[in-house]
């Protein structure tokens, strides 16, 4: 609840046209834009990938992910991993732009995804899965706040179980050039646990840089492992989140 007021905050406190005590050229924000706008760093937004667009991403260097956008609303994408510490994945999804606006409300999108796993994060045998969810952003150009619900579906295993999650995700530009920018994010999950409660449990802070076609990402990822063991306080995992993209 803390990081929500936090985050919401800053989205009304952080000013229009200055940012670490430099000008933002907003024009430049605008023409050269984050080629990756339909997610945060694991979080879904409300927005999509632009037509004839393809993308390959790494993730820490273990999740690996490709895509296409069919239209301006709607993409594919197919992911995998690395085969390190006896795990596997592989999952293919959807997302569809149901609103696209230039004003507050920046979009709305639904999406939906199937994937089979086994070791993952020390998980045993998760079987087949399938989520579905719904992602709303809105705010500026150079300002956005993102809200997603997702629904779990998982079949009956041994470490597996249907639940349901909220995230909420903050993003401003802190610098933007005519080649390029960075930008700061945030991003909380609230998820359900096993004893049906929902507590804020796991959020990243970090930084993106990008140009037009590729973006690098560093983050710190702090948790309290709740969907397989709580812990008093969130601790930060020693290895940070790290993201590659290429779009072309």
């Amino acid at each position: 609840m803390k990081l929500l007021l936090i985050v919401i905050l800053s989205f009304f406190l952080i000013p229009k046209s200055t940012s670490l005590g430099q000008e933002i050229n907003v024009e430049n924000a605008i023409n050269v834009s984050d080629p990756v706008q339909n997610r945060l760093f694991w979080m879904s937004t409300g927005n999509t990938i632009p037509e004839g667009k393809f993308w390959g991403s790494m993730y820490t260097f273990f999740l690996i992910q490709g895509g296409y956008a069919i239209t301006d609303y709607f993409h594919l994408n197919l992911t995998t991993n690395l085969p390190i510490w006896g795990s596997s994945f592989l999952g293919t999804g959807a997302k569809f732009q149901i609103y696209k606006g230039d004003d507050f409300v920046r979009g709305v999108a639904i999406g939906a995804d199937w994937f089979i796993a086994n070791k993952l994060f020390s998980s045993g045998y998760m079987g087949e899965n399938f989520y579905g969810n719904l992602s709303l952003s809105l705010g500026t150009d150079y300002t956005k706040l993102h809200f997603n619900i997702t629904q779990f579906f998982q079949k009956e295993t041994e470490y597996s179980r249907s639940h349901s999650w909220a995230q909420v995700g903050f993003e401003t530009i802190i610098s933007s050039k005519d080649k390029g920018g960075v930008k700061f994010i945030a991003e909380g999950m609230v998820p359900q646990t096993y004893d049906e409660r929902f507590e804020l449990s796991l959020f990243l802070i970090g930084v993106r840089a990008y140009r037009s076609n590729f973006v690098s990402e560093l983050a710190f990822v702090f948790t309290r492992f709740s969907f397989f063991r709580e812990r008093d306080k969130f601790e930060i995992i020693k290895f940070p989140y790290i993201g590659l993209t290429y779009s072309f």
